[in-house]
């Protein structure tokens, strides 16, 4: 986890809309960040969102907060929701779900779940570098 206050931090609706307001919130890095992983963070980010829209179960109407924090070399971003989480280490479900995680964890450099009282949060982190953890 980085140390310090969130570059950006938002909470957003249990909406479809919202995975398109959390790719425009990463406006604020764009300048900071090379644009081929801009792009990639945006699609983490769509897909971290919308998974929670989609699955996170909990309070059916509370937030999803985003947050967002940056170092020289990194970019760390937390999609929380008040699910009660899930097995990050299982294969794409049938009916073609699923999928989404695993593109994050293709693009991520470092990815993982945290489960807790409150909720459940998905977090990766992406390098500036380009690398990428495969």
């Amino acid at each position: 986890m980085m140390t310090g206050e969130p570059i950006i931090e938002l909470e957003l609706a249990r909406q479809p809309v919202s995975a398109r307001h959390a790719r425009g919130a990463l406006d604020a890095i764009g300048g900071r960040v090379p644009a081929p992983v801009l792009d990639d963070l945006r699609l983490m980010v769509s897909e971290l969102v919308t998974n929670s829209v989609r699955h996170a179960g909990g309070v059916p109407d509370g937030p999803i907060k985003l947050r967002v924090w940056m170092s020289d070399d990194t970019v760390r971003v937390e999609a929380a929701d008040g699910g009660r989480g899930f097995d990050p280490t299982g294969p794409p479900a049938r009916g073609g779900t699923g999928w989404g995680l695993m593109l994050v964890g293709r693009l991520a450099t470092r990815w993982g779940v945290a489960a807790g009282e409150a909720g459940t949060t998905v977090w990766f982190e992406r390098s500036l570098e380009g690398s990428r953890a495969g």
